[in-house]
C-alpha cells in the first residue's frame, strides 16, 4: 500500500536499514472476493491491481501482522527480543479478545450484505461471513457525478437501509445524498489514519461492531 515509501528507503542509503512487509503470508483479496460491485464499477481496478490491501479490518490477520512485525523488530534489534515478545504477546491476547467480540456479535447476522462508500471492507466481510457491496475503489476528495449515480444504483439494487461512509470523504454532499434516498448514514473507520493512541486500533474497531449492529437491527 504505502508504495511511496520505495523511494523514501532508496534515498536513505542505509544499507543496514531493515524493511519489515507486515502483510507477508497473506494472500490478498481480488477478483475472487466477496466484494459485490455495482455494474457500473464492475472490473475498473483503479490502484488495487495488487489486491485489497485493506488486511487490518480483520483481526485475525491482524494477530499475523503483529506476528510478522515481532519477528522483524527482533532481527532488527535482537538484544530486546524478551522486550518485543512480551508486547507482542499481550497484543495478540487483545486481537484473540476482539475477534471473539466479532464472531459472537456478528453471528446473527450471518450472509448480511452491507452498502460501504470505499471498498475497503472485503477482508472483515469474508472473516463474518457478511457481503460489503463496494461503491467506489478508492475514494476521492470530492465525488464525482459518476460516485453519486454508483451509490444510488447501489441502494436501489439492494433496497438498503444504511449506507457507511468514512473521515475523510466528502459526507456533506453523501448526507444530503442519504436523505433523498431516505437511508442512514453511519461512520465505519477505515483506519487509514487516526489518533496516535496505542488503543486506537481496538477502540475504533469495537465503534465500528458497533455501527455494523446498530444497522443490521
Amino acid at each position: 500500500m504505502e508504495e511511496f515509501l520505495d523511494d523514501t528507503i532508496k534515498s536513505a542509503q542505509n544499507t543496514k536499514l531493515k524493511v519489515i512487509d507486515a502483510s507477508k503470508g497473506i494472500t490478498p483479496i481480488g477478483e475472487t472476493s466477496q466484494v459485490v460491485k455495482t455494474g457500473q464499477e464492475a472490473g475498473h481496478d483503479h490502484d488495487h491491481s495488487d489486491g485489497n490491501p485493506h488486511v487490518w479490518l480483520d483481526p485475525v490477520l491482524a494477530k499475523q501482522q503483529v506476528t510478522t512485525i515481532r519477528d522483524g523488530l527482533i532481527a532488527a534489534d535482537p538484544k530486546n527480543k524478551s522486550k518485543y515478545e512480551a508486547n507482542a504477546a499481550a497484543y495478540l491476547q487483545q486481537l484473540a479478545a476482539l475477534n471473539t467480540e466479532f464472531e459472537q456479535t456478528l453471528k446473527p447476522f450471518q450472509d448480511r450484505t452491507f452498502i460501504t462508500f470505499h471498498d475497503a471492507f472485503p477482508y472483515l466481510a469474508k472473516r463474518y461471513d457478511l457481503k460489503q457491496v463496494a461503491v467506489v475503489e478508492i475514494p476521492e476528495d470530492q465525488l464525482s457525478p459518476a460516485d453519486v449515480q454508483a451509490t444510488v444504483d447501489a441502494v436501489k439494487q439492494f433496497q438498503a437501509k444504511a449506507l457507511f461512509s468514512e473521515p475523510g470523504v466528502d459526507n456533506k454532499l453523501l448526507n444530503s445524498l442519504s436523505n433523498d434516498l431516505k437511508v442512514t448514514l453511519r461512520p465505519l473507520d477505515s483506519l487509514e489514519a487516526g489518533e496516535t493512541d496505542p488503543q486506537y486500533y481496538l477502540t475504533a474497531m469495537r465503534s465500528n461492531l458497533q455501527t455494523l449492529t446498530q444497522a443490521f437491527k
